[in-house]
């Protein structure tokens, strides 16, 4: 099941900064095993390619995320917990964004208030679906966030987490761009009504609570939507999809492409402090699946997709996500396909993206 050659797999490491080599490096590689020893810069770990294998193993509750305590801190929102309050949390932010996502109309008012109709430039497209997302879940009677004041506050954020998981002081430059987005959201929380804050309200959750966790959700997925919609308009999906035609978007091309746990050490294979690499782009491409590089919505495959990750762990925007990329498609979708290669939105989502067109 697993490879136990001398010659290990050697692939850049995992902090953002070397995202886009180690994309590249996996989506070239060609792997035999279920399970593959590999190097990641100076970290022994192992790259979990059975889907099925990656599934059980993301269920298991003892599995840590591979960021620090601290970095997750510094991200704020229910993550940032342990034990039952981040069950809690958890399952709070799952009701909440679910309701949400039950009002399309909204959805779509609020994508048509920060968006219009026209999508934006590539190089814009992660803060102008993250302004959609906020303007949606916090409340879309406002005027949206300023884009300037929403990307400087995730910058801000973004840096600082980065800081403190490479072991740095978080330092105090971003903080006047973190407390001016949330001052910004804090307004709306108080004085708006929508789904997911009074979801939230109705469980207990204060002001800043729920504003932490707007900014968390931005966090966690600023690029994702952006490269979801990316996917599908370059697949010239129709602005009518399925819930199939959704369903396999993101089996071929799922935004969340890297996650990554420590071992506890009891696994047939690795030891404890050891990582343990699930990309769905490489499990969601494997020789489970009957003709895994075909868009097939109506693939009747019995393997298991991961596109929004698993276990305890799992990305908690599911339905909501959906329905965003729904929505969008509504608006802008109906094109035609275009030439297209996979490449990352951004450091963290990847995507299919297309060529420019001078090279079409």
């Amino acid at each position: 099941m697993t490879s136990s050659s001398p010659d290990i797999a050697s692939f850049p490491e995992l902090s953002l900064r070397y995202r886009p080599e180690l994309f590249d490096a996996l989506l070239s590689h060609v792997f035999h095993q279920d399970v593959v020893e590999a190097r990641f810069g100076e970290r022994r770990g192992w790259i979990v390619i059975d889907p099925a294998v990656a599934r059980t193993l993301l269920r298991r509750r003892n599995l840590e995320k591979a960021r620090s305590v601290a970095s997750r801190g510094e991200s704020g929102g229910y993550a940032s917990l342990s034990g039952a309050d981040f069950h809690r949390g958890r399952s709070d932010v799952v009701a909440a964004l679910a309701h949400a996502s039950a009002d399309s109309s909204a959805m779509s008012a609020s994508l048509a208030a920060t968006m219009g109709s026209v999508v934006p430039p590539r190089a814009d497209a992660p803060a102008s679906f993250t302004r959609w997302m906020l303007h949606d879940l916090a409340g879309g009677d406002s005027a949206p966030v300023d884009l300037h004041v929403l990307t400087a506050g995730i910058n801000a954020a973004t840096a600082a987490v980065e800081a403190v998981q490479a072991g740095r002081p978080a330092g105090s430059e971003g903080h006047e761009a973190r407390t001016h987005l949330a001052s910004e959201l804090a307004q709306r929380v108080e004085k708006e009504d929508a789904r997911f804050v009074q979801s939230l309200r109705e469980k207990g959750w204060s002001t800043p609570r729920i504003v932490q966790e707007l900014v968390g959700l931005a966090l966690a997925g600023w690029e994702s939507t952006a490269a979801a919609v990316t996917s599908a308009l370059a697949l010239g999906m129709s602005a009518t999809p399925s819930a199939a035609d959704i369903s396999e978007l993101l089996r071929l091309y799922p935004p969340s492409w890297l996650i990554v746990r420590e071992l506890a050490g009891d696994e047939p294979w690795g030891l404890a402090g050891e990582l343990a690499v699930v990309s769905p782009w490489l499990t969601h491409r494997s020789l489970a699946w009957r003709d895994p590089k075909l868009f097939d919505p109506h693939r009747a495959d019995v393997v298991a997709a991961l596109p929004f990750g698993g276990g305890p762990r799992r990305c908690p925007a599911d339905l909501y996500a959906r329905k965003q990329i729904l929505v969008a498609l509504g608006a802008f979708g109906g094109g035609v396909p275009q030439r297209a290669h996979p490449a990352l939105v951004g450091r963290r989502s990847a995507a299919l993206v297309p060529f420019p067109e001078a090279m079409q």
